[in-house]
């Protein structure tokens, strides 16, 4: 019995070499194994124990069993090897039928229930119980904001073919797509999927004008698979001193997962008809788990099916990390299995065709932290990781006081992040916001940051302005905490000072608009 747990261990080491956190798998395997050798060992025992004499009455309840058992082992010993080979067999299926059934295992959270193995997504596939991608074609067709929405846009999709050519056709009417952009394409690096993730920025675009688009693969040189046919519209210029008066509406929401109340949410704020959706991290809950693809397969199909407002406008995504898409602190890029070859923000970050040819890791790295324009001097949007890949010092605490100060022709700056630096629920003397505080808290005070996302404690909050960690006339508030479709909690019981407004045991996103006057947002809770 041993050994069949030693082989178990053995075989998911090696074959989930690249995700440690399955130890969770392995150890599971070995209590199994060690419980059945536990239950051999005493019957074992008790069979031992029948050959002995007992002076006990035949007719009473434990002597009857004694005779059972005694009668059993004669029985054993007179069939001793057929009985030695049965057993091996029994403990070999066993083995196998664990081995088989959590091999693969993807244990996500929001919810916990939706746990998976190799054998049951095969199933669940069969059977057209969830999206996958197929054989040919194009999939999951989503949108992400670029460097500058005004006159760029950039296009993703997958496919389980290798694509040879990546391609967008666009132009201003469906029926006349007569521009084509190549872009790169990459292969995902997992053990169980075949996925080939399509990256194209189209630069050089017309602010505040509606395109066309479709996303095309050449898999060989018979020809091109494409996607249907989608629309976007690109940012309006809004010059902070100009005469334009048109909104720049968005919203923002986080820590989505795979419930129906994610699905709700997402209808809701297609309705909203945003230009496009800030999601402050957490959002397919796979905890670094290469096996849970099939998260993000829910997600994107969500995404390409519900993201589309009543206009008909596909809405981009701008998207922080959290800490279940790398499954920890500090986790190396290379170790994240989807979350940044999923959304490579890198990609855009100059109007050139520079990232066809940058080196892999640099455009990973280059996707943890960014930042967005939108509209002339009106909108900077800040991108940051808090701390699940990169430390929130060093590197990019130089970049983001570098951006800030550039930034202060804008009217507006905000920053998106997951962990919150003033927490609605979880203890503010916490090591992850202290720490945020103490690295990024300075720089936000002196560069005049208008307003910061955070998420992550899954209720609402909203802070009175605050500046040098003290309620001011003039600051940044901190808005909050992420309750997009995950179970909501409610907000700490204690009374913290910096809290102006909370709201908890319910979902909810914020809609935000922003204009050259002024900047709102609405609250809707779900």
């Amino acid at each position: 019995m041993f050994f069949f747990a030693l082989a178990g261990m053995a075989w998911s080491l090696c074959t989930f070499a690249t995700d440690d956190r399955l130890m969770l798998y392995i150890i599971s395997f070995t209590i199994i194994a060690f419980c059945a050798f536990i239950f051999v060992l005493v019957s074992m025992i008790l069979c031992f124990a029948c050959s002995k004499t007992f002076m006990f009455e035949e007719s009473s309840v434990k002597g009857k069993l004694y005779y059972i058992l005694a009668e059993v082992r004669k029985v054993m010993e007179s069939r001793r090897k057929w009985i030695a080979v049965f057993a091996f067999l029994f403990l070999l299926w066993v083995s196998l039928c664990i081995l088989a059934g959590t091999h693969g295992l993807c244990v996500p959270n929001e919810p916990v229930s939706d746990v998976s193995s190799t054998i049951t997504r095969i199933i669940t596939r069969k059977l057209g119980m969830d999206p996958y991608c197929s054989d040919t074609g194009v999939c999951y067709v989503y949108l992400l904001v670029p460097n500058d929405l005004s006159t760029q846009m950039h296009v993703v999709f997958h496919s389980t073919e290798e694509p040879r050519i990546s391609a967008v056709r666009y132009g201003k009417s469906p029926d006349k797509l007569d521009t084509q952009i190549v872009g790169r394409y990459d292969k995902l690096n997992n053990y169980e999927l075949d996925r080939y993730i399509s990256s194209v920025v189209l630069n050089d675009l017309e602010p505040g004008s509606t395109y066309y688009f479709q996303a095309l693969i050449y898999p060989d040189t018979n020809g091109y698979t494409s996607s249907d046919v989608g629309k976007f519209r690109t940012a309006p210029v809004i010059d902070s001193n100009g005469s334009s008066m048109e909104n720049l509406n968005y919203v923002v929401a986080s820590d989505i997962g795979k419930t129906d109340a994610a699905t709700a949410i997402a209808q809701a704020i297609a309705k909203e008809e945003p230009l496009f959706l800030a999601i402050g991290g957490d959002l397919a809950y796979e905890n670094g788990y290469q096996a849970c693809y099939c998260r993000y397969d829910w997600l994107l199909n969500e995404f390409q099916n519900t993201l589309v407002t009543p206009k008909g406008y596909t809405i981009p995504i701008l998207a922080s990390i959290g800490n279940h898409e790398a499954g920890g602190t500090y986790v190396h890029p290379s170790k994240i299995p989807f979350f940044l070859d999923y959304f490579p923000y890198a990609d855009s970050s100059t109007n050139t065709d520079d990232y066809l040819t940058a080196h892999s890791s640099a455009r990973k790295y280059g996707s943890l932290y960014h930042s967005h324009t939108f509209g002339d001097k009106l909108l900077q949007f800040i991108v940051l990781d808090s701390g699940h890949s990169v430390e929130k010092g060093g590197a990019q605490r130089d970049w983001l006081e570098a951006t800030l100060k550039n930034s202060q022709h804008f009217q507006y700056r905000v920053a998106l992040y997951h962990v919150p630096l003033y927490p609605a629920r979880r203890s503010p003397d916490n090591i992850h916001s202290v720490d945020s505080r103490d690295q990024w808290l300075d720089l936000f005070d002196k560069y005049h940051l208008t307003v910061a996302f955070e998420n992550h404690d899954h209720v609402y909050k909203r802070t009175h302005v605050l500046k040098n960690n003290e309620i001011s006339a003039t600051g940044t508030v901190y808005m909050g905490d992420g309750a997009w479709g995950v179970i909501p909690h409610n907000p700490s019981s204690e009374d913290r000072w910096y809290l102006a407004q909370t709201h908890g045991n319910t979902n909810y996103y914020i809609d935000r608009k922003s204009t050259r006057l002024n900047s709102s947002h609405a609250v809707h809770l779900v």
